[in-house]
């Protein structure tokens, strides 16, 4: 069963290889890699990351788009594997060791500073120290993310998908407006999460209106798993 799910994955990101080609709900792929790839360009992908990584508060929502979905024509681009250095900076965190992590999670966003999972884990490190001024610089960065995506559709259906470079960013989402799951399914590129009746979320307290599933398109990351089976 492994083996055939293995296979399905595959085929479909074989299918969908090419949707970096197109618009993918509010994300126009053809764009970002237009603005990212030209070495002229001050949105050139290398320079923004140099100006990521240096907390640049000068960075605009569509430069951290470009960011965030430019990092999918990036050499360590890769959503579904983990360094070395982030499973021994994930242990260490559980540990809440923090002061011992840092130095881990900064390498691994040195190898690829678009890792938001890390970015948050880095900035409830330096909170947990009362080191409120670089826990404010990764909170910037985090929450920044975490906006480009909510930015990318609405969640609420297949066509207006949030769209995700990593399946663990949509957890990210979840975590941010206070939902758990009870059900995960795969229609075609796209993640349905049934969301669990006791909670109603943080963005809807207000409204007082249950999510009762919320869509994130996958097709980025499948299109990937396909290039590294094809190599």
């Amino acid at each position: 069963m492994k083996k055939l799910s293995i296979l399905l994955l595959v085929a479909m990101g074989c299918f969908f290889q090419n949707l970096s080609a197109q618009k993918i709900s509010e994300v126009d792929m053809d764009l970002i890699k237009k603005e990212t790839q030209d070495s002229l360009s001050p949105t050139y992908y290398p320079t923004l990351i140099d100006r990521l990584l240096a907390f640049d508060t000068t960075l605009t929502k569509h430069e951290y788009q470009l960011l965030y979905y430019g990092n999918v024509f990036y050499k360590s681009y890769n959503p579904y594997g983990n360094a070395k250095q982030e499973s021994e900076f994930m242990l260490l965190f559980k540990k809440q060791d923090y002061e011992e992590a840092i130095p881990l999670g900064k390498q691994v966003l040195q190898e690829n500073p678009v890792n938001i999972d890390i970015i948050f884990k880095l900035m409830v490190c330096y909170h947990q120290l009362d080191k409120k001024v670089m826990a404010k610089k990764y909170a910037k960065n985090y929450y920044a993310f975490l906006e480009t995506i909510y930015n990318s559709g609405d969640g609420k259906g297949i066509k207006s998908a949030y769209v995700v470079i990593k399946v663990s960013d949509e957890y990210a989402i979840l975590g941010d407006l206070d939902l758990k799951i009870v059900q995960q399914a795969l229609r075609g590129t796209t993640d349905v999460l049934t969301i669990s009746k006791g909670s109603r979320g943080n963005a809807n307290k207000k409204k007082k209106k249950r999510i009762k599933e919320l869509y994130f398109n996958v097709s980025l990351p499948f299109a990937q798993l396909s290039k590294m089976f094809d190599k």
